[in-house]
């Protein structure tokens, strides 16, 4: 779906981040996840204010390293989802839209 630092991939309710080379300093990063849904309604109710949930995450919980590539799998929320937003804070950012029609 996006090519960048990472190479994402959305296929059903899963994201896969997908880096080669993989650095080992790529391992210790943290990554931001913003998921915006097609209705707030169906945020937990301390998120719809900001209209998005947060599933940021340690490479480390969900990544591996294998053949000198790096390969992170996070399932999403179960609702229609309009955006993603995600990324290493400045260093890399990218964004899916209309992410309900994929899924």
């Amino acid at each position: 779906v996006v090519r960048s630092n990472f190479d994402l991939y959305l296929h059903e309710n899963t994201l896969t981040y997908l880096k080669e080379p993989c650095d080992p300093a790529d391992t210790g990063r943290r990554f931001f996840l913003h998921v915006v849904p097609t209705d707030t309604a169906d945020l937990p109710p301390y998120r719809e204010e900001r209209g998005f949930n947060t599933l940021d995450f340690d490479f480390g919980k969900y990544g591996v390293r294998f053949d000198g590539k790096c390969l992170i799998r996070r399932e999403l929320p179960n609702y229609d989802i309009s955006r993603i937003e995600t990324g290493i804070g400045e260093r890399w950012r990218a964004t899916i839209e209309n992410a309900a029609a994929i899924r």
